[in-house]
């Protein structure tokens, strides 16, 4: 099976969902940290599966990730991928002890992580239920530090088999002057991202 192929205007109306999903959950994570978070999804791609790791840089970079599986009328896995630097930082605020130099983790710190990407995730797809009226529901969060290309690996194989493509979204959060880089993978079940575009008006429109 072949990648998806999706014009320019699709990619965009992707690309404008993670950002009205980014100002949802820069809301709720401002109230988590008591500051004053922004949040944006400057660009959006959708690639092949075997170029992610490539596009987000050195599959061999250690990094905190969260996975959740997303099911109903649009299925797939969601991949929440933070570097060590920015996580620690990231979760600072929350736990007052720096992870940006560890690689094994408290279970509070990975279980905040998780709550950081499980906040990320749901107001990602309420961004895409409210547009589509799309039933979906969300697992609980896989936490993991590990090697990007380990963490990619292990959402590909729980996907379903003839998965061609990945949607990845890189996330900008901003908490006063500091900013942290992040991204979301979207890795589609076959048929899925039809589903989703077809919602939404936009499955046969053009560039």
């Amino acid at each position: 099976m072949r990648p998806l192929q999706l014009s320019p205007a699709q990619i965009d109306v992707l690309r404008e969902m993670g950002n009205i999903g980014a100002s949802h959950a820069a809301t709720a994570l401002s109230k988590l940290l008591s500051s004053t978070i922004n949040m944006k999804m400057p660009s959006a791609a959708v690639l092949p599966l075997a170029e992610i790791a490539e596009a987000m840089g050195c599959p061999d970079k250690l990094m905190a990730g969260a996975y959740i599986r997303i099911d109903g009328d649009f299925a797939g896995n969601f991949l929440f991928l933070m570097d060590l630097e920015s996580a620690g930082r990231l979760l600072d605020t929350l736990v007052a002890a720096s992870t940006a130099d560890k690689v094994e983790w408290s279970e509070l710190e990975l279980s905040t992580f998780g709550e950081v990407a499980n906040i990320l995730c749901a107001s990602y797809m309420t961004a895409v239920t409210n547009l589509t009226h799309l039933n979906v529901h969300t697992s609980v969060p896989a936490i993991a530090v590990d090697m990007m290309g380990a963490m990619l690996d292990i959402a590909l194989l729980d996907s379903a088999a003839q998965a061609t493509e990945a949607l990845l979204l890189q996330t900008e959060i901003q908490r006063g002057t500091e900013d942290l880089d992040a991204h979301l993978v979207l890795l589609p079940d076959p048929g899925a991202m039809a589903v989703l575009l077809r919602a939404v008006g936009c499955w046969d429109r053009g560039e």
